[in-house]
């Protein structure tokens, strides 16, 4: 019998280093209004799945949702909606046809450019983080030809099946008694809190946010924000899943289609109904268990090997952090001083960093929001920015060598002013994981005869064992079958407790082949 071969396909991920896009956004003021002021700036990014990747590159196409709340001239209060398309090109060398992209893209800066004659200029910075995932074909030794003694071992094998996309749509719902003039803001985020897989569906579970920014029907109309909450779940086909196959999921709001719909009832209530559709993308892997070849020998030839060592990701449950995020800042002499607190708007959430140290997991980023406030001496509404860092962390049992695809949600945003300067920021943050661990394949992947052995030109041949080799470890040096050692040398262990001198003789094991 001669060498068998085959290929295999062996799951490897790559995290491309996080890029940044600037992109700017023009917002014509309609009709009557006399924009004197922008107040706050929101801006959401939508990106265009499935992705479609060349050798060396892919185009990330979408759309960035920019929302803009400005007081006018008159003192009343409006916003603008302008949807703003974008190509980006990612150029990464480990990029193919073959590959397939889990994209995070948020927008981690937006900020007034200019606000003249009407015409509202605003700068979007998008952050893009991308992990490449693919299979690479890894060609073995199978089966080996008469005359060889392999060492086996089964393996877990773990290969990119494929990824699929699928969207459904959520309602959040809510009163509000004082009633409601006009939404002027509507920020919509989720987390992530747990996922199964069974036969040919995958189910998904979480929570949705919706902060809803709106003026109130009193006869001076006054800024109010309410938040909204609820609990998702939904069950998507998946043909072809069961529940063998490893899952990571990820999820995407499509925030140009979210939609807010007042009901105005009888008793001066409205009812705000907030529509979110929401994209789930799920990548299945297929675990395959395989009996390898790791080492081999011959007894009639001098072998050429060829070993390789390939790497491979292990798609692990995801990780989940919360935590709370707290910060204050101290507003500058130069900034009016807050006589009353409004609103807090443009929250924006920047992941600085995601790594494990010290059997720590950290999630490290920064939020900025626009905090909207009235001043009494300037008898106008004012806004300033504030920066608060965060770190979140949790101990986890996981190797040093992961791939980490965090995904973090504010929640319960509160803001307070003390004294008139000092601005306290307080919100809870909920954290969702995708988490591969790096992991290494090795077989023999070649062999090749230089040629036959030389015959023995003795009967008894004597080996210097050292403690701890195996009978494999001794018969492949000897280059005869391992049971001929535990066949001349009954009292020995395998593997060896102490060093030992083993007499082999070579004529026994012809009378005994005879």
């Amino acid at each position: 019998m001669e060498n068998i071969y085959e290929n295999m396909p062996v799951l490897n991920k790559y995290k491309i280093a996080s890029e940044q896009m600037a992109i700017e956004n023009n917002i014509s003021i309609n009709g009557e209004d006399e924009a004197q002021k922008v107040l706050s700036v929101s801006a959401d990014v939508d990106v265009t799945t499935p992705i479609e990747t060349l050798n060396g590159e892919c185009n990330i196409t979408g759309n960035v949702v920019v929302n803009v709340v400005y007081l006018c001239v008159d003192g009343s209060l409006n916003n603008q909606t302008a949807i703003s398309p974008f190509t980006y090109k990612l150029k990464n060398e480990n990029i193919d046809v073959n590959s397939k992209l889990n994209i995070n893209a948020n927008v981690i800066a937006s900020q007034i450019d200019k606000l003249q004659n009407n015409q509202i200029k605003v700068l979007t910075t998008l952050n893009f983080d991308a992990v490449v995932v693919k299979n690479v074909d890894v060609n073995y030794l199978k089966e080996s030809k008469t005359g060889t003694y392999v060492k086996q071992v089964e393996q877990q094998i773990i290969a990119f099946d494929k990824q699929n996309c699928d969207k459904f749509q959520e309602n959040l719902q809510t009163s509000v008694k004082d009633g409601v003039k006009k939404v002027l803001m509507t920020n919509v985020d989720y987390v992530i809190k747990d996922y199964s897989v069974g036969t040919n569906f995958v189910s998904i579970e979480g929570d949705l946010y919706a902060k809803v920014l709106y003026a109130n029907n009193q006869e001076i109309p006054e800024l109010q924000t309410i938040t909204i909450a609820k609990n998702f779940k939904q069950e998507i086909e998946a043909d072809g899943v069961n529940k063998d196959n490893d899952v990571d999921i990820f999820a995407h709001i499509i925030h140009e289609n979210v939609q807010v719909e007042l009901e105005e009832k009888e008793d001066g209530e409205t009812v705000i109904d907030v529509s979110v559709p929401l994209l789930v993308c799920y990548n299945t892997y297929i675990c395959n268990k395989v009996l390898s070849i790791i080492d081999i020998y011959s007894t009639e030839d001098v072998l050429s090997i060829e070993q390789g060592e390939f790497p491979t990701y292990n798609i692990q449950e995801p990780e989940m952090i919360e935590g709370k995020i707290e910060g204050n800042v101290v507003l500058t002499e130069n900034d009016p001083r807050v006589d009353k607190y409004l609103a807090t708007a443009n929250v924006c959430n920047s992941i600085s960093n995601c790594y494990l140290q010290d059997e720590t997991l950290y999630v490290e980023g920064i939020v900025t929001a626009n905090v909207v406030y009235l001043n009494d001496e300037l008898g106008n509404i004012q806004s300033v920015e504030i920066e608060i860092p965060y770190v979140l962390d949790k101990k986890v049992n996981l190797k040093s060598d992961v791939i980490l695809e965090p995904y973090v949600t504010l929640c319960d945003v509160d803001v307070m002013v003390k004294r008139g300067r000092e601005i306290y920021f307080d919100a809870k943050a909920k954290a969702f994981i995708n988490v591969s661990t790096k992991d290494k394949v090795c077989m023999v992947t070649k062999t090749e005869s230089l040629g036959k052995l030389p015959e023995r030109d003795s009967a008894l041949e004597i080996y210097f064992a050292k403690s701890g080799q195996t009978f494999w470890d001794i018969a492949k040096g000897l280059k005869i079958p391992t049971e001929i050692i535990a066949n001349q040398n009954p009292n020995l262990s395998d593997p060896l407790e102490k060093d030992e001198n083993i007499a082999i003789y070579y004529q026994k094991q012809k009378i005994e082949n005879n």
